[in-house]
């Protein structure tokens, strides 16, 4: 048993060492471009306002110390989770399904040895969540944004993946075993699964909610405006958003959006696209949005453009009423960020700003 914990003491040194490497090389050698450029990005919305936010970029290295040792901790119980040897020392009794024979193992095998099995499916989910976490914290390196929320939200992520690939996995098994698919197909199976999940666990959690759904008979719920309505934003970019605490279209027009371009890898060009495009979406109903769209204006900056030039011919091109589009227009020039846009077209475009 110690070759087997040695061995296992040794895999997460291995294995986590991406951790510590990837913050203390991104300490020492990105953070500085990062701040040099958040400075030049802030500064196309004026030198008044850039100086108030150009902190916003870099964390004191305190910032790091419980991000860092979460994630460290969370990956290396959740590897230990899957790994027999542990479990064989009975340290995840009760968290492990020991009790149900899912997979259907031939025989009357004992709950260990059903935990143990539970446990290596599992281990395609960690792997799952491994690559992806590898993978997007070697992204925010690349792109000078190693925030401490990165080592958060994967962490949070592995736990999601985790809970959400026993869940479909146990379920699946199930149901394959009920079909009368052998045990070493079965396990392969729920093996592929977990991995995928492991990658994509928002896959798992539709999955789910829908079984849930059907089995209830219960209508899906509305969901808030996605972000994904916004043109130009891909998953990844939603993501990193999300780690800003911006998960739908009212958080985007509602953002601090000097302190955002701060401390994101976006442009500031397409960060206050976004925005904009959000504030329009936020503020015209369904039905005036269609219509807006229809004329080519997607963003609340354009609109009001238009609106100002010629109230008349929106209205006969969109075919809103000029009041709808009155009202409109007074709704979105109160919007929170919208001053902040007007200004930075304004500089954008060599105009003197007031």
């Amino acid at each position: 048993m110690t070759y087997e914990l040695n061995a296992f003491i040794l895999q997460i040194v291995i294995l986590l060492s991406y951790i510590p490497i990837t913050f203390i090389a991104y300490k020492g050698l990105r953070e500085p471009e990062k701040r040099r450029r958040a400075k030049w990005e802030l500064s196309r919305f004026g030198p008044d306002l850039a100086k108030d936010f150009e902190g916003e970029s870099t964390y004191s290295l305190a910032d790091y110390i419980i991000p860092v040792t979460y994630i460290f901790i969370v990956l290396a119980a959740l590897y230990g989770m899957t790994q027999p040897a542990i479990i064989r020392l009975h340290f995840w009794d009760g968290l492990l399904e020991s009790t149900v024979n899912v997979f259907g193992i031939p025989g009357s095998p004992p709950p260990l040895e059903v935990a143990v099995v539970t446990g290596r499916f599992m281990f395609w989910c960690w792997l799952g969540a491994y690559i992806q976490s590898v993978d997007r914290t070697i992204r925010h390196y690349l792109t000078h944004d190693l925030s401490p929320n990165v080592y958060v939200f994967a962490a949070r992520r592995f736990i999601m993946a985790f809970v959400v690939g026993a869940i479909v996995g146990l379920g699946v098994g199930s149901l394959a075993k009920a079909a009368g698919v052998p045990f070493e197909q079965n396990l392969t199976m729920a093996y592929v699964v977990a991995f995928s999940i492991g990658l994509f666990p928002d896959r798992g959690i539709r999955w789910i909610v829908a079984t849930a759904n059907k089995v209830m008979r219960e209508k899906s719920p509305s969901e808030e405006e996605s972000l994904t309505i916004i043109n130009g934003i891909s998953d990844w970019q939603q993501d990193r958003l999300d780690q800003e605490g911006i998960s739908n279209v009212q958080n985007l027009a509602t953002v601090n959006l000097l302190a955002v371009v701060a401390r994101t890898p976006f442009d500031v060009s397409q960060m206050v696209d976004w925005v904009d495009q959000a504030i329009l979406i936020t503020e015209a109903s369904p039905e005036q949005l269609a219509a807006i769209r229809k004329v080519g204006l997607h963003c609340a900056s354009n609109f009001i453009g238009a609106l100002d030039n010629s109230l008349k011919n929106l209205s006969a091109a969109s075919g809103l009423s000029e009041n709808e589009l009155h009202l409109l227009g007074v709704s979105l020039k109160s919007a929170t960020n919208i001053e902040l846009i007007f200004r930075y077209h304004k500089i954008a475009n060599n105009a003197p700003v007031k």
